[in-house]
């Protein structure tokens, strides 16, 4: 048996015990209750015995009417005494009989004399004599019927009084037993539990300390199927398992001083790579803005070239005027999106609460005209959060996702929705179109710099924009992805871009 079924089992008869023994002295102190009450009765009733002695001396020697009053009165007193004893004891049944009947005996003998005494006083000498001889003989019998409700009075003051005593006596058995029993169930368990616990819980003990000192083959061998048993078997299973995959000091030394190396050498790494990273934002920078000037005047003078020569030269001069022109045009945009790529990591300021829907509207005021020229349908889908980031940066994130969906629009009409949802410490974005949509194949292709689905002929642009949205909602500790539809030809899903962006923590700021 388990060790808590042991308890459980005890915990059950502590109880049960308990509760029949609470019951047994309810019992038994309701009895005691009855007795000690019935005592104070009967001994009520002795005490007016003795006054009913007293006050029928007085009436008979002196004739008062105030003794023969205090008679009835007491008389009476006594009678309602007598009629609140009840028993189902034959032995006190017999006697309170006994006792009422004296009782009642009394207060004829006593009305008797009364009527004896009244009439003497009221007749002639010769009748007078008659009714004091009669008074006498009632009178010798009241004191004997006097005499005999004492003793019986007496009798029924002490069977009560034994019954009192047993009764408080069966209260003392049964709190004597009570805490016997509890004694010995204690005892009980004390022992079983000391057997069952004790000895293994010493060898368990033992054994900790084996294990501690690094001897991984000692083995416990607890077979009871008790909780001691399955902790034994588990402590064993343990040191098995310990001594499967540990190895030995030295490797062990000699791994712990292999990662404190490693991971120096990884935060110096780190911070290598930050400094270079930002000597890379920053050169990136430079050369955009120094290679603006230069080609702008390449661009200028292709221009020039192309206004004042076009169609006075051979036509392969001209196309190859128009490609130094078209060249150098992409040229200087794709400079001028490097150079917006750059200002993301080095122009951005600190984060702050920003409302998207003013970003967002801000972000459509800079779309006007596209949208205008398009026929574009853009607006926000149900209520946008208060964020934190970089007001300038968030508008240009909108700005671009929004340009992309006008940009790659199918046959219908542009329709863009953008909302958001709370998940725990962030708010998800979404930017959905009905445009041609992407392939799943090409989700994380889209993101990298100068990547392009589509021929410049089909859609212009650098293919920097998406790479200019990954890298603002990086910066911002979020993460951007999409999810499109492949264009069967025949309808457009649309393409729906999802970004992280956290939630404003009041507090904060």
């Amino acid at each position: 048996m388990k060790i808590r079924s042991i308890l459980t089992l005890g915990g059950v008869l502590a109880v049960a015990l308990v509760l029949a023994v609470g019951g047994l002295f309810l019992v038994v102190s309701r009895a005691t209750d009855r007795a000690l009450a019935l005592s104070v009765v009967t001994s009520e009733v002795r005490v007016a015995n003795s006054q009913l002695v007293l006050v029928t001396f007085e009436y008979v020697s002196r004739g008062s009417e105030r003794a023969r009053v205090q008679w009835r009165a007491r008389h009476e007193s006594q009678g309602e005494l007598i009629d609140e004893i009840a028993s189902s004891d034959a032995d006190m049944a017999g006697l309170l009989d006994r006792v009422a009947a004296d009782h009642a005996l009394l207060g004829t003998l006593f009305e008797g004399i009364v009527e004896a005494r009244d009439a003497s006083q009221a007749s002639g000498t010769v009748e007078a004599a008659a009714f004091q001889a009669r008074e006498e003989r009632l009178t010798s019998q009241l004191m004997v019927a006097l005499n005999d409700m004492i003793v019986a009075s007496v009798r029924l003051d002490r069977h009560v009084q034994d019954m009192l005593v047993r009764a408080q006596g069966r209260g003392t058995s049964a709190t004597f037993g009570a805490v016997s029993g509890l004694a010995a169930l204690l005892t009980v368990l004390f022992v079983l539990m000391g057997r069952r616990l004790l000895g293994p819980l010493h060898r368990l003990q033992d054994g900790v300390r084996v294990v501690g000192r690094g001897d991984l083959d000692h083995h416990m061998g607890l077979t009871s199927r008790d909780e001691v048993g399955e902790l034994g078997r588990a402590f064993d299973q343990m040191t098995a398992d310990l001594r499967d995959i540990t190895v030995s000091r030295d490797e062990l030394e000699e791994q712990v001083a292999w990662r404190v190396r490693v991971e120096g050498t990884l935060r110096a790494q780190t911070a290598e790579l930050a400094a270079s990273n930002a000597e890379l934002e920053q050169f990136a920078y430079v050369a955009s803005h120094d290679l603006q000037e230069p080609l702008r005047m390449v661009v200028s003078y292709l221009q020039i070239l192309e206004r004042r020569y076009k169609g006075k030269l051979d036509a392969d001069a001209d196309d190859f005027i128009g490609f130094a022109v078209d060249g150098a045009g992409r040229m200087q945009a794709m400079i001028e999106d490097l150079l917006l790529l750059s200002r993301v990591g080095t122009r951005g300021r600190e984060p702050e609460p920003v409302e998207s829907l003013t970003a967002l509207a801000a972000a459509l005021d800079n779309l006007r005209l596209k949208i205008e020229e398009t026929g574009g349908d853009v607006r926000a889908d149900g209520e946008l959060p208060t964020v934190a980031a970089d007001p300038g940066q968030l508008t240009l994130l909108f700005q671009n996702l929004i340009s992309n969906s006008l940009k790659f629009r199918g046959e219908e009409r542009p329709r863009v929705r953008v909302s958001a949802t709370r998940d725990g410490a962030l708010w998800v974005f979404a930017v959905r179109d009905n445009g041609i949509g992407i392939e799943p194949q090409y989700a994380e292709r889209i993101f990298g710099l100068f990547q392009r689905l589509h021929g410049r002929d089909e859609y212009p642009g650098t293919g920097i924009g998406l790479s200019v949205c990954k890298k603002i909602v990086e910066r911002h500790g979020g993460r951007i992805w999409v999810d499109g539809a492949e264009n069967d030809g025949a309808a457009h899903d649309g393409a729906s871009f999802f970004f992280t962006l956290p939630a404003v923590d009041v507090d904060r700021y």
